[in-house]
């Protein structure tokens, strides 16, 4: 009796088509990520300082993490906007992920 895995594998290859979609979609997880990262570390610095009490030391801590979680967005913030600044002066958009394979100079990167 033979037993074939039917459904697993496509009729056709996978092409670099799926490749970029994997790829927006890892990238829109990470942002995302990225802001829930941000907004935890802005929590645990409340809670740090709710809970430090007279302890100055304590007290420094959650400044210190209140301090790194406002550099991560501002990073975060900073970065995005360099990137929209170069698709308004220079066209060039970086927050849109494509990758070229037909040799089509309307395509995304391919005239360039």
């Amino acid at each position: 009796m033979r037993t074939f895995a039917q459904g697993l594998v496509g009729d056709s290859p996978n092409t670099l088509q799926e490749l970029e979609t994997v790829i927006k979609n890892v990238l829109g997880v990470a942002t995302s990520l990225i802001g829930l990262a941000i907004f935890a570390m802005f929590v645990l610095g409340a809670f740090q300082l709710l809970t430090s009490g007279n302890n100055q030391e304590a007290k420094q801590k959650a400044w210190q993490t209140f301090t790194f979680a406002a550099m991560g967005g501002a990073a975060v913030i900073l970065v995005w906007l360099v990137f929209v600044f170069l698709k308004e002066f220079t066209g060039l958009d970086l927050l849109k992920f494509s990758i070229c394979i037909t040799g089509n100079k309307d395509d995304a990167f391919c005239g360039l």
